[in-house]
């Protein structure tokens, strides 16, 4: 247990809690019996909500929102922030070549299709290859160019579908 209190001290050192009341009472009667787990435990949630913790932790994000910009004639909306702030970008100065990438359930599809159906609207051409043919509803609607990819049945690679 005493690396359990080392640890902890390593905690209130590196976020500066010290002068927080409730932790240093906490820390010091886990010192004088560091084998009492039910204050460890304690002592680990008190760490875990305090404000400068969460503070701490928030100003560490690796993907800093940009700040938001105010709306421009031929903007897209590309979403909104956890405030609620929308991010926008211009169509005109759009790149070649988008690429969306993510994990399972995080948006890409609606995110994708956001821009495109935006695009749409201000008479931009577009090329969209669809591997999971997610899209392809409004293929059939639209100015577009899609290629979906399949299986060809008799080999093993990939064959172009338009």
């Amino acid at each position: 247990m005493i690396n359990n209190l080392q640890s902890i001290k390593d905690k209130i050192d590196f976020y500066d809690l010290w002068k927080d009341p409730k932790i240093l009472i906490s820390f010091i009667s886990l010192a004088r019996n560091p084998e009492d787990t039910t204050t460890a435990f304690h002592l680990n949630q008190l760490i875990k909500i305090h404000p400068k913790v969460l503070k701490k932790q928030l100003s560490n994000n690796p993907f800093p929102c940009p700040e938001p910009k105010p709306y421009k004639e031929d903007d897209i909306l590309l979403g909104t922030d956890e405030n609620n702030n929308p991010y926008y970008i211009n169509a005109k100065s759009f790149v070649k070549i988008l690429l969306v990438m993510g994990a399972i359930g995080f948006g890409k599809t609606y995110v994708t299709l956001n821009i495109i159906l935006q695009l749409l609207a201000q008479k931009v051409r577009l090329l969209v290859i669809d591997f999971k043919k997610d899209l392809r509803g409004i293929a059939a609607g639209a100015n577009l160019v899609f290629f979906f990819f399949a299986k060809n049945p008799t080999s093993n690679g990939t064959h172009f579908k338009r």
